[in-house]
């Protein structure tokens, strides 16, 4: 069985975006749970415990914006799980600056840009 520590989720509708990510975790060691919509994001928050999660913000079903304040200010075991959001609309973001462990990244986001949040924040 994987380790909880090195699950992390990735919700993101563009396929080949989601694919890069997840070589590079996968090539790391990590676990990478990926879903193309915001609902299903949200459901595997209430499933499992995440180290990370990298959302997009606009996202079929549910916006980025909907499942990072869904996972802060709901009380289940993804609350404290940082967020990254990779975006090329950041300036859409609004009150989600305002929200503990919320990090931005400017879409495409580079490997090493991810990497340094994950070392620093969920190691």
């Amino acid at each position: 069985m994987e380790s909880e520590g090195k699950k992390i989720l990735i919700i993101e509708d563009d396929p080949d975006i989601s694919d890069i990510y997840e070589s590079w975790f996968e090539s790391d060691g990590y676990s990478v749970v990926k879903t193309s919509n915001g609902l299903h994001g949200a459901t595997e928050l209430l499933k499992e415990k995440f180290m990370v999660v990298i959302v997009d913000l606009n996202l079929p079903l549910k916006n980025g914006v909907d499942i990072v304040t869904f996972l802060r200010k709901s009380e289940f075991k993804n609350q404290e799980t940082p967020a990254i959001i990779v975006s090329g609309f950041l300036k859409d973001v609004g009150e989600l600056r305002e929200l503990p462990k919320v990090f931005l990244l400017e879409k495409p986001a580079s490997k090493v840009d991810v990497y340094k949040i994950i070392k620093k924040e969920a190691s």
